[in-house]
């Protein structure tokens, strides 16, 4: 995405009659200004929106949990996971050093 986005809008200007555009002009500005201004207020103080949602979502969370409480899931997890003891019919594992390894490996290599 990043790669399209540089060569859509960064990339070489190909046909002529582009390159005397100019980038803004000042009624596009006029009309940018105001959202600019408004991304940075609302970077910098974001409290703005976030205090009006307040009183929604800490109503969302304590129904959440009260339904949680009344009818609580499966416990799938419960602590570290307990590994079991290999099957009869597994093949036996055989451990190979890391030594070995490599000097197969340069073996076979032509």
């Amino acid at each position: 995405m990043l790669t399209a986005v540089q060569k859509m809008f960064f990339g070489p200007v190909t046909r002529r009659e582009n390159a005397r555009l100019k980038d803004l002009t000042p009624r596009e500005m006029l009309a940018l200004a105001p959202l600019t201004v408004l991304v940075f207020v609302l970077g910098f103080f974001p409290n703005i929106l976030l205090s009006r949602m307040d009183g929604a979502v800490t109503r969302t969370l304590n129904d959440f949990e009260a339904r949680l409480q009344m009818n609580p899931g499966p416990d799938y997890h419960k602590g570290a996971p307990k590994l079991l003891s290999r099957r009869p019919e597994a093949p036996a594992r055989t451990v190979v050093p890391a030594t070995e390894t490599k000097a197969n490996a340069k073996a076979e290599a032509p």
